[in-house]
């Protein structure tokens, strides 16, 4: 399940990332590091995006054939991948959180932070 949720949150953090980008363009200027993390996850997503989809599409739509399963697992490096990513993941939240929470107290809107 964790393989399969993975996939979905990559899928969907990039196509937020796309549709946000369109509409606040400026505001992607400013990121920095954080856009170099975004662009991380992105590229690593990609090197297994296809076999990871597979196998999320053979967990949740049943299929008597368990080769796309198995397919994933025969890869001797896709668990470290897997790992990997969710480690990127997690690295580009923590530094979006500290951003948006800086950018919000240096514009006054303290209360959007949480604290």
């Amino acid at each position: 399940l964790w393989l399969s949720l993975l996939y979905v949150t990559c899928k969907e953090f990039e196509k937020e990332l796309e549709t946000q980008i369109v509409k606040r363009p400026e505001h992607f200027v400013t990121l920095g590091d954080l856009w170099t993390k975004q662009q991380d996850v992105r590229t690593h997503f990609h090197q297994k995006r296809s076999m990871l989809a597979d196998f999320r599409n053979s967990q949740f739509h049943f299929d008597k054939n368990t080769e796309k399963q198995l397919r994933f697992f025969k890869d001797d490096q896709a668990m470290n991948w897997a790992e990997e990513l969710h480690k990127r993941v997690a690295r580009f939240f923590s530094a979006y959180r500290v951003e948006a929470a800086s950018g919000y107290m240096n514009s006054g809107r303290h209360w959007q932070t949480g604290v």
